[in-house]
């Protein structure tokens, strides 16, 4: 019993003994990345920031250890900068073959590293990228397809746009922010026909019924989601396209997009219309737009929304009515009073209140 006992006792001090010295040599790991990476900075971060003031290319030699160092600190700065700049700190990255590294690791497993990979291959707008890239983009996970495809746009936006209009509805994965990033990476100079080209075409050829259902196999309403990057495009572009749509569409989701894009007088008809709509997202997006273009006679069609049953109608039309020209207090109190429904004077209230704070 004596032999067994010290046996343990033995086994748990070098067991304990191994983690102590684990411990030292992570923590002894841990200082050596510190230190070298204090080394980098004091060498490059100099060099890096010279450069985005004065064009140059005689760089000392890049450790290969520094390299994740330098992409980091290189596309910090790429980021941050305006485009006399960043072409300071591609000569200096052309210099250190800086694409020939991160083509190589494109190619490995690591998430970070690819990541990192394709972010600098499309600020050095590496055309030999290119066909990689849009292999990601296409088939790649989330996170890495949708960072390639904003570097095509950086690389050729208009040669990139049109090729990533259908992954755009294909690509449910893709976060609306991160896209809409690549689009304003791309400008509105490019993207704007060809989103409003897109959302005309897709919205005619997969229109849903009032029922709401999606097609089989879709989880996003993807004519919604292509109507919402108009927001992105010129008005020239956008405005024609959502009132065409608004017009022509059964889908609810699909009317009430293009309802928040409405902003001119001539887009009246369409919007009264959609006050009377049986889903109440259209009618509350077709209220937000009244208080956007509504004119003094548009009284007698937001009034009846003060009761309506969806608290979020019964707000916007309240907002519409306090934004309609020529509305003032006295009207208001009469519209109140007049009210049977405690809601509507409830609601009519609070958008008083609000107009007061103001």
């Amino acid at each position: 019993m004596f032999r067994i006992v010290e046996s343990l006792a033995i086994a748990l001090f070098v067991a304990t003994l191994l983690m102590f010295i684990l411990v030292l040599l992570m923590r002894a790991r841990l200082l050596l990345r510190e230190r070298q990476r204090r080394e980098f900075l004091a060498v490059w971060e100099p060099i890096l920031m010279r450069s985005v003031e004065v064009a140059f290319s005689d760089v000392p030699h890049l450790r290969r250890r520094d390299l994740m160092n330098f992409l980091l600190l290189w596309n910090h700065l790429h980021e941050s900068l305006l485009d006399e700049a960043k072409d300071h700190l591609n000569q200096i990255a052309r210099a250190l073959s800086i694409g020939d590294a991160a083509l190589r690791m494109l190619r490995r497993r690591n998430l970070r590293e690819r990541l990192l990979a394709i972010m600098t291959l499309g600020q050095l707008r590496e055309r030999a990228a290119w066909d990689s890239l849009f292999e990601i983009a296409e088939n790649g996970g989330a996170l890495l397809s949708v960072a390639a495809a904003r570097s095509l746009t950086m690389i050729d936006a208009v040669a990139a746009v049109p090729r990533l209009m259908p992954l755009l509805v294909r690509r449910e994965d893709w976060p609306a922010a991160r896209v809409a990033t690549m689009l304003q990476t791309a400008g509105a100079d490019v993207i704007s026909e060809q989103i409003a080209r897109a959302a005309i075409a897709y919205a005619g050829e997969h229109d849903i019924s009032d029922s709401g259902c999606l097609p089989q196999g879709q989880t996003v309403n993807c004519s919604a989601r292509l109507i919402r990057y108009l927001e992105l495009a010129y008005n020239v572009s956008a405005l024609p396209a959502a009132r065409a749509i608004a017009e022509s569409s059964n889908d609810p989701e699909v009317v009430a997009a293009c309802l928040q894009l409405l902003k001119s007088s001539e887009d009246l008809s369409i919007v009264r219309h959609s006050l009377a709509h049986k889903d109440w997202r259209v009618r509350v997006q077709a209220a937000s737009a009244m208080g956007r273009i509504g004119e003094h006679d548009d009284e007698q069609f937001l009034v009846p929304l003060l009761s309506d049953e969806q608290w979020w109608v019964r707000y916007r039309a309240a907002q519409a009515l306090t934004r309609l020209p020529s509305m003032r207090e006295p009207r208001l109190r009469e519209i109140q009073a007049l009210q049977a429904d405690p809601f509507a004077r409830d609601i009519l209230s609070q958008a008083m209140a609000e107009v007061e704070l103001q």
